[in-house]
C-alpha cells in the first residue's frame, strides 16, 4: 500500500520544521558574554540576541573536555537554564525587525572551568570562563601598564619583544621667576608619562598612586603574590612587594618635584607637541617644568599621606619619607590661598582626609570636619577627589571619626549608591551609565567604586553584584560585542590612541581606553550613538586615549572586588596602628622596655 503524498509531507513537517529552526539559529542567534569570564561567585548573565520574535531558546552550559572514568563518553551537560532564569530583554536596539534579545542567568552554577554556552536544537555556542581568579588575573596586565610608561630608563619585555630605551634623562628645564630670561634644570627624570602624550602631570600621578595604594590596602596579604614579572634588573626588585614597588616610581617623581617649602610643580611638558609619532625615546622637543599650584600640591599630599600608611608595614624609611613630604605639602597649603582654583578645595579636603588617618592629628580632623560639607557630593572625574578621601574616612575604625559625621557621610555615600544602582538597573546592558560622554568609561569605574563603597559598608550583595555588571560592559556585555582594554579578550582594542603602540605598532594589553563618546569630537567616531558611539583608531582620540588615571581606577575596580569576593573583608574592629605609634613601638622594643 502506497502512502498518500500529503500523509507523508505532514509526516516529515516536524522535522523540517526542526532543520529550518536550527540553521536560522546558527546564523542568526548570537551569545554576548564578559570576554574575560565570570567569577565562579558572582552574577552570570549572558546575553542571547537575534531570536525571533516568539522563540524560546532552550540555554545550557555543556563542558566540552569532561569524560567519564572509561574515557568513552566525552563532553556533558553541567547546567540546563531554567525558564524562570531566563527573560527578554526589549531596550536593547535589534538590528533586524522581529528580533530580541534574551537574557540568560545562570549565577547559581559556580564550579570553576572552561565551557560552553549552547541553544537547544541549533550549532549556537559560546565559550565561556568561569573562575574564581577572573579579577586577579586581569588586574596584573592592566597594572603592567605602569611599567610600560616609566620615563627615563629603559623597559623591557623579553617574552612580548617590546621595549623602549631611557626617555627623557635631562628633564626638565625651569624658567627662573626672579630673572625671567635665565633658565635651570631640574631635575625632574622618572615617573610615568601620562598616557596620551609624554607629559608627567602631578595630580594625575597623585590619583593613580592613590587609587593603587587603596586597592593594595584592600587585601596587603595576597598582593605578596602579585608579580609583575619585572626584568632581572630592575633596581629594588623583591625588596618590597611589586605593586609597591611600581608606585615608587611615581611617588620617587612627585618628591622630585616637589621644593624645600613644600609646593609641588603641575607637570613636566613640552609647550607645544609634535604631531608626528615617535617612541619616547626619540623625543626630543624641548621640555619644561611647569608652575607650582595649590591643587597640584594638594593632590601630592594626598598621595603621600596614603603612602606613609601603606608602607609602613613594609619598608618604614619610605613610609617616614613620604609623612614628611605631605606634612610640607600642608604646610604649604597653610601659607598659600587658591590660585583661582574651583578644585582647589575639594584637593584639599582629600589631604586634610589622608593626613589625618596617617597622623591622627586633630589639626587635619578640624579642616576636614568644617570643610567637607563645602564639596558637591557628586563624582566629577579626577577634579572632585575629595570622595576618595571621605569614602577612606568613613571605612576607618569608628573611634577615629567624628560620629554625627560619619553618619552624614555614610548615608551621602550610600545614597549616591543607591541612584548608581538604580540607574544600573534600567541601563540595557547594566553599565549604569545614563549618557555616554568624554571618558565615559572613567565615568562608569568611578561609579562602580561607589558601588563597592556601599558593598564595605552594608555587606549587601546587591552592590557588589552591580559592580561585577560593570565591569561586564568593559569586558563585552555592550551593543558592540567589544573589549574596552587592550589585548583582552576575544575583540579587544587593537588601535588605541597612544603614542608608544603607535609609533612601535606594537600592541601592548591591559590598557583601558576612555569609552563611546556621543558627541565624538575627533571626526573619526559615530556620533549619537549611546553606547555605540565608538571607533577603534588611533585617530578617534575621543574615545580610544590612555591615561594613567583610567588604569588605576581600572585596577582599583578589578583588585577590590577580588578582595569582596575571594577575601574576608570585613571593617576590623581594632584601630590599626598610626605610624607615629608604629615608631614608638620599634623604639620601645630597641631599647628593650
Amino acid at each position: 500500500m502506497k502512502t498518500p503524498l500529503y500523509a507523508l509531507k505532514l509526516f516529515l513537517a516536524p522535522f523540517a520544521i526542526g532543520l529550518s529552526f536550527a540553521a536560522l539559529t546558527a546564523e542568526a542567534m548570537q551569545f554576548t558574554v564578559p570576554q574575560e569570564g565570570f567569577h565562579s561567585k558572582g552574577p552570570k548573565l549572558a546575553y542571547l540576541e537575534d531570536v525571533p520574535e516568539g522563540v524560546v531558546p532552550k540555554v545550557y552550559l555543556y563542558d566540552p573536555d569532561w569524560t567519564d572514568k572509561w574515557e568513552i563518553r566525552h563532553g556533558r551537560t553541567v547546567y540546563k537554564v531554567k525558564p524562570e532564569e531566563m527573560h527578554v530583554k526589549r531596550d536593547i536596539n535589534l538590528p533586524g525587525p522581529g528580533m530580541v534579545t534574551w537574557v540568560v542567568d545562570f549565577t547559581p552554577f559556580n564550579d570553576s572551568g572552561r565551557y560552553e554556552l549552547r541553544v537547544d536544537d541549533s550549532d549556537v555556542k559560546e565559550p565561556v570562563v568561569v573562575s574564581e581568579y577572573i579579577y586577579w588575573d586581569v588586574l596584573r596586565p592592566v597594572v603592567k601598564t605602569f611599567y610600560w610608561q616609566r620615563c627615563g630608563q629603559d623597559v623591557e619585555d623579553v617574552k612580548k619583544n617590546y621595549y623602549h630605551l631611557a626617555c627623557h634623562q635631562h628633564d626638565a628645564l625651569l624658567k627662573s621667576e626672579i630673572d625671567l630670561g635665565k633658565e635651570d634644570n631640574l631635575d625632574t627624570a622618572g615617573g610615568w608619562h601620562n598616557g596620551t602624550d609624554y607629559s608627567k602631570q602631578t595630580t594625575a600621578t597623585s590619583i593613580a598612586v592613590a587609587r593603587l595604594l587603596s586597592m593594595y590596602d584592600l587585601s596587603p596579604k595576597a598582593f605578596k603574590y602579585f608579580k609583575l614579572e619585572y626584568p632581572y634588573w630592575e633596581p629594588g626588585i623583591s625588596t618590597v612587594p611589586d605593586l609597591l614597588l611600581e608606585n615608587k616610581t611615581g611617588l620617587d617623581w612627585l618628591m622630585a618635584m616637589q621644593q624645600l617649602d613644600g609646593g609641588v610643580y603641575s607637570k613636566v611638558a613640552a609647550h607645544t607637541q609634535s604631531n608626528n609619532v615617535f617612541s619616547p625615546d626619540h623625543d626630543t622637543n624641548e621640555r619644561y617644568v611647569y608652575d607650582i599650584t595649590t591643587q597640584d600640591t594638594a593632590a601630592a599630599a594626598g598621595a603621600f599621606a596614603i603612602a606613609s600608611r601603606t608602607y609602613k608595614d613594609n619598608d618604614l624609611g619610605y613610609a617616614v619619607r613620604n609623612l614628611m613630604a605631605a606634612q610640607r605639602s600642608w604646610k604649604y597649603l597653610e601659607n598659600h590661598a587658591a590660585n583661582n582654583n574651583e578644585q582647589d578645595l575639594s584637593f584639599r579636603v582629600w589631604a586634610a582626609a589622608e593626613l589625618y588617618l596617617a597622623t591622627g592629628d586633630e589639626k587635619f580632623h578640624k579642616y576636614f570636619l568644617a570643610n567637607y560639607k563645602k564639596i558637591p557630593f557628586e563624582l566629577d572625574g579626577w577634579r572632585n577627589p575629595a570622595i576618595m578621601g571621605i569614602v577612606h574616612y568613613v571605612q576607618a575604625p569608628k573611634n577615629e571619626q567624628n560620629p554625627e559625621a560619619a553618619r552624614d557621610l555614610r548615608d551621602s555615600v550610600l545614597k549616591l549608591a543607591n541612584q548608581i544602582l538604580a540607574d544600573t538597573r534600567k541601563s540595557p546592558y547594566r553599565s549604569g551609565l545614563k549618557q555616554y560622554t568624554h571618558e565615559s568609561n572613567y565615568q562608569l569605574l568611578e561609579r562602580t567604586g561607589i558601588l563597592i563603597s556601599a558593598y564595605r559598608l552594608t555587606n549587601d550583595d546587591t552592590y557588589r553584584t552591580a559592580a561585577s555588571h560593570a565591569v561586564d560592559y568593559l569586558f563585552g556585555i555592550n551593543p558592540l560585542n567589544q573589549t574596552f582594554i587592550t589585548g583582552l579578550g576575544k575583540k579587544p582594542v587593537q588601535k588605541p590612541h597612544h603614542p608608544m603602540m603607535m609609533a612601535s605598532r606594537k600592541l601592548i594589553e591591559g590598557y583601558i581606553v576612555s569609552g563611546p563618546d556621543t558627541k565624538a569630537s575627533d571626526g573619526r567616531t559615530p556620533k549619537g550613538l549611546g553606547a555605540a558611539s565608538y571607533k577603534d583608531d588611533p585617530e578617534a582620540h575621543s574615545v580610544n586615549q590612555t591615561s594613567i588615571v583610567y588604569n588605576a581606577e581600572l585596577a582599583y575596580v578589578l583588585g577590590a572586588l577580588n578582595a569582596a569576593y575571594n577575601i574576608e573583608e570585613k571593617a576590623p574592629n581594632a584601630p590599626p596602628e598610626t605610624l607615629k605609634e608604629k615608631m614608638d613601638k620599634m623604639n620601645r622594643e630597641d631599647s628593650g622596655e
